[in-house]
């Protein structure tokens, strides 16, 4: 339907998606995440000199 409405190909079309999903969608869910990690870092506590994330595992940070 897209394709016929756009005068796209089928192709062009599930490409334009596949596109938009890493160009719209991972920049949102990634600064989702980092929003999180900053709220759980500001809630840990501090006063046990601890540098680890949730259940003790180290943060690697892409």
């Amino acid at each position: 339907m897209l394709a016929k409405q756009t005068g796209l190909t089928r192709n062009q079309v599930s490409n334009w998606f596949i596109n938009a999903r890493v160009r719209l969608w991972k920049p949102m869910v990634e600064e989702i995440h980092n929003l999180e990690m900053r709220q759980v870092h500001k809630h840990s506590p501090h006063d046990k000199g601890q540098q680890n994330g949730v259940h003790g595992q180290a943060h690697q940070h892409s």
